[in-house]
């Protein structure tokens, strides 16, 4: 008996097409029962190659008709895409283009690209470095070199789709042009010999596609379209941002800022001049003395009178971005980060001057008194005492996850206690002595125990000091001690544990505090037969070579400040460490949570919702950049000082053993079905992840950029290193940050996280 099936694409590129007939009661040799179809243009000659994957779910077939790529082209360029040695040529135009290649079932496929250049009547470029297909996700940058021209960056984009038969790629420009001005704008690539023939044309709320030619140099200038007044050269590679000087009445300057990753390229926006938008507001409240400035390394001097004020940007982007300051006989250079400074000169009045944040705007600020130093910087405001405090401390808690249905333990989640340590009580909370103070007190401890149980009724032994070391000892009382030195200081101590959560906050009218601490948490897999019977727990750092006392897993520590008269919120200090951890699973842990997750109701068949890959296909290179440039409008900016957020080291370790698959509940989750087949070639055993920090100083974001960034930062770099380490997978980027990328400006780096502090 025989099944045949032929299919119709009513419109696909303008055209219909029909499928050959297909039996579907032949079992193809892959392991999805996937079978190649051939479809023809109704009108003309032309073939397409699609797969139709037949399963059983519920005593029931069900097919799926699906392309393993889609290729979406976001640039002006046309390219050649070429997997298993078979090249589909990508046109310009909105519709993502199929591509099936004959050897559909290979492992570890991998894609190359070249493009095709306009400009030289359609010359090809070399082909692209490989990258695998084969990922869950992966962002990064393929260069292509076309001969006596220059090398092309793409920026691709590799997403496994919803349903996760099919691999959405997207080809987009590197460096693209963002026009957030009201006026048109021209661009060119600055210090090329035919500068002049390269102006392109950028309307207002306009986004191009931007070529440059000497990617190293990487030197942009821009122009007003109406009357050709241009601004001095900046970087477009460099993460910055500042406001371009234009020799025009109606509109004197130009925001610009450049956006810049290692995996997705360079947004160059433009804007309309705003208030803030001025590197710095120079005040001189000086009653009689003009103060002397220009930028370091410039000759340009300008002159600021007294009682006078001035906004100014920076004569020249590229050079050092700091100030040179001048009064008396005496001059200063100026980071426009906060401080404050004197002048001093001999016999004259001391000229105090300090950098500050108001509201949107830095404000330098020179004065002859201290009172004004004061009120400008909120130096009151910082010192003000925070006399309302919170503490919360819980020593164990216990958390047992549960299938009720199904009555089936699956997860105890643990937060306890540290073991006992050696504590001073400082102000309103004890405090964990250094971990080398730790262990001598701890080594003289152990001789008291043992003095006393010799000589339980001795009270030489009992009041006896113990030698810590030359100018230190130790008297222990039970579990209370005292330290003295040789000046006769004090300082009393306890030994007890730490609390497995501890929560501390602080507030007063302007400055709120908090600090977090998580001693350590465990996740126990509640299975009977399981390969790991901890999902995840933390654990001593070889590189450190033994515990720390009263180092927590987890600690957070923030210190904010809010200022009133701007409406302002400034983030004086934000730190999160995490230290080293493991993370274990295994099959039977994947299919058990999938089961805990799945709904009660039992439909008729499972769908599928594929909305988000449809969006993406859908999205021009405009959505692609907006969503990655842009946060909301009305979203005020909050001023970070200092935020750091530790290094993650992750030791990874995952089986298929265990419960087998159940297939009718993978057809309900055909990405995760994926997810597993993908891992199936890999039984990982300690494989340590090691991610970069994150650090930024002295710089403003919305809450929602922010956070992007954060996710973005971390997710991005755990995706490259589970592909190439644990998969074993060529992607494109530099997956454990070892050089430096293409992109400047951008601070991240890898310690060990045992070495961090609050």
């Amino acid at each position: 008996m025989t099944s045949r099936n032929i299919s119709l694409i009513p419109c696909y590129n303008d055209a219909k097409w029909i499928s050959e007939p297909i039996d579907l009661t032949i079992k193809s040799n892959n392991n999805h029962n996937d079978h190649p179809i051939i479809f023809h243009n109704a009108t003309t000659q032309e073939t397409l190659r699609l797969l139709l994957r037949v399963d059983t779910y519920r005593a029931s077939y069900r097919a799926s008709l699906y392309s393993p790529y889609w290729i979406i082209n976001c640039t002006d360029m046309k390219f050649e895409f070429k997997v298993e040695g078979e090249k589909t040529l990508i046109e310009i135009g909105d519709p993502p283009f199929f591509v099936c290649p004959i050897n559909f079932d290979s492992k570890k496929k991998k894609g190359q690209i070249r493009i095709f250049n306009k400009e030289q009547d359609d010359a090809m470029s070399e082909w692209s470095e490989d990258f695998s297909l084969d990922v869950i996700k992966s962002t990064g940058m393929a260069s292509c070199k076309i001969a006596n021209d220059r090398t092309y960056m793409i920026c691709i984009d590799i997403v496994t789709s919803s349903f996760g038969m099919t691999k959405i790629v997207t080809l987009a420009p590197a460096t693209v042009v963002i026009n957030r001005s009201t006026i048109e704008i021209e661009v060119t690539e600055a210090q090329t010999e035919i500068e002049e023939e390269q102006w392109r044309l950028v309307k207002p709320e306009d986004i191009i596609p931007f070529w440059p030619r000497n990617v190293e140099e990487a030197i942009m200038r821009v122009r007003y379209t109406h009357n050709r007044i241009s601004s001095t050269t900046f970087s477009f590679t460099q993460k910055h941002r500042t406001l371009l000087r234009m020799n025009d009445e109606e509109r004197p300057a130009l925001q610009v800022e450049v956006i810049a990753t290692d995996f997705d390229g360079f947004r160059v926006v433009f804007g309309d001049y705003k208030i803030g938008d001025a590197p710095i507001l120079l005040v001189n409240c000086l009653k009689s003395l003009p103060i002397a400035f220009c930028q370091t390394n410039d000759v340009r001097t300008q002159i600021l009178p007294p009682l006078h004020y001035i906004y100014y940007t920076w004569i020249n982007p590229l050079k050092l971005r700091t100030l040179f300051i001048g009064c008396h006989d005496q001059s200063v250079s100026i980071e426009l980060n906060p401080l404050c400074g004197v002048l001093e000169a001999n016999d004259q009045q001391q000229v105090y001057y300090t950098v500050f944040q108001d509201g949107p705007q830095t404000v330098l600020l020179f004065t002859e008194e201290t009172d004004l130093i004061e009120a400008v910087t909120y130096m009151p405001s910082l010192g003000e005492s925070m006399k309302q405090h919170l503490q919360i401390g819980i020593r164990d808690i216990g958390i047992a996850i549960i299938d009720d249905i199904v009555r089936n333990d699956l997860f105890y989640i643990s937060i306890s206690k540290s073991k006992d340590i050696w504590m001073e009580s400082s102000k309103s909370r004890m405090r964990p002595l250094s971990y080398d103070l730790n262990k001598y007190v701890d080594e003289q401890y152990e001789s008291y125990i043992k003095d006393v149980n010799a000589h339980s009724n001795d009270e030489e032994f009992l009041n006896k000091k113990y030698r810590i070391d030359e100018n230190r000892d130790v008297s222990f009382d039970e579990d209370t001690a005292e330290l003295t030195d040789h000046q006769d200081h004090l300082v009393r101590i306890k030994r007890q544990p730490l609390d497995g959560l501890w929560v501390g906050f602080a507030w007063s009218a302007s400055n709120a505090a908090i600090h977090l601490r998580i001693n350590r948490i465990q996740i126990d897999n509640e299975h009977e037969f399981t390969l790991f019977p901890v999902v995840l727990n933390p654990i001593v750092s070889k590189a450190a070579g033994t515990d720390i006392p009263g180092k927590p897993f987890i600690e957070f520590s923030l210190f904010k400040t809010t200022i009133a008269r701007s409406n302002t919120i400034h983030i004086k200090y934000l730190k999160l460490l995490v230290q080293e951890f493991v993370f274990c699973a295994d099959q039977t842990l994947i299919m058990s949570i999938l089961t805990f997750l799945k709904s009660e109701k039992i439909t008729a068949a499972p769908t599928i919702n594929m909305d988000s890959d449809l969006k993406r296909i859908h999205k021009p290179l405009k959505a692609i950049t907006e969503a990655q440039s842009n946060s909301l409008p009305a979203e005020p900016k909050i001023y970070f000082d200092n935020m750091h957020l530790s290094p993650l080291k992750i030791h990874v370790s995952f089986s298929m053993h265990g419960t087998g698959k159940n297939e009718q509940l993978l057809a309900e989750y055909p990405l995760v079905d994926f997810l597993l087949q993908i891992l199936n070639v890999a039984e990982v055993q300690d494989v340590i992840l090691k991610i970069n920090c994150y650090e930024r100083k002295n710089d403003q974001f919305t809450t929602a950029k922010v956070i992007e960034e954060i996710e973005n930062h971390y997710q991005n770099q755990l995706m490259r290193q589970l592909h190439v380490v644990v998969l074993g997978l060529d992607v494109l980027g530099n997956p454990f940050g070892l050089i430096r990328g293409v992109a400047e400006g951008v601070e991240s780096f890898f310690y060990e996280p045992y070495k961090a502090s609050l």
